[in-house]
């Protein structure tokens, strides 16, 4: 694999640090430390991977990567930011963002499918072991997410996501979470082989992920604006 800016990994390290987890002790195994870390550098990404499928076995909390995506600010993206601000349309900016997504931090691929009234922002994850796979697409949407959602307050742009679809089944813990939701965010289940969507309890995840024009859907999270979930299946 080719190699990309390692602050991706120190958002991550920090925010993880601030929720209260332990992420040290999978640094020194791969020979790092968290003061080590220069934003200035680089990293394989293929070592990154590693790093991240070993956090994922460590977490306490599973739903720690649907909330690291407010660990990462646009300044964090550099160029790309530039490039996006430069657009006229919310259009132009998704088009951008997919053509240069090799600038952000995201190890899925993104693309963008326009429709006539409901457009999806789609992420197609890569393929990992269940814990490292939940870890790294819920972050990769939160921070998707985010990154939407901040350029739509810079731009003034009037966007909003009308569904999230999950690549996996709502976990049991998402239903204790507080929401912060000012509407219920009903889900309904439909991955991959049930034909009709079961409604799930109310309860909103601060952010998600994957597969939005998918046919069978994977699992859908339909949400307004204002709950701080994350793309990856947004329409």
């Amino acid at each position: 694999m080719s190699t990309r800016s390692i602050l991706g990994l120190i958002y991550m390290v920090q925010g993880l640090k601030q929720m209260g987890e332990d992420p040290e002790p999978v640094l020194a195994r791969h020979g790092l430390t968290l003061a080590q870390l220069d934003p200035s550098t680089r990293i394989e990404r293929s070592r990154e991977m590693r790093i991240y499928a070993d956090l994922a076995e460590t977490v306490k909390d599973p739903l720690v990567g649907l909330k690291l995506g407010g660990f990462y600010g646009l300044a964090g993206y550099g160029p790309l930011i530039m490039l996006l601000m430069t657009c006229a349309t919310a259009y132009e900016a998704f088009q951008i963002g997919i053509r240069y997504q090799g600038l952000t931090y995201l190890f899925g691929t993104l693309r963008f499918e326009p429709g006539d009234k409901l457009s999806a922002l789609v992420l197609t994850p890569m393929p990992m072991t269940p814990r490292a796979f939940r870890f790294r697409v819920d972050g990769e949407v939160s921070g998707t997410y985010k990154l939407v959602r901040d350029m739509q307050l810079t731009l003034g742009v009037d966007i909003h996501a009308e569904r999230i679809d999950m690549p996996y089944p709502r976990p049991p813990e998402a239903a204790p979470m507080p929401t912060p939701c000012t509407a219920a965010c009903a889900t309904s289940n439909s991955w991959p082989s049930r034909p009709a969507p079961r409604p799930w309890p109310t309860g909103c995840l601060p952010t998600s992920a994957c597969s939005a024009a998918a046919t069978p859907r994977p699992t859908t999270w339909p949400a307004p604006w204002a709950c701080p979930s994350a793309p990856c299946g947004v329409r």
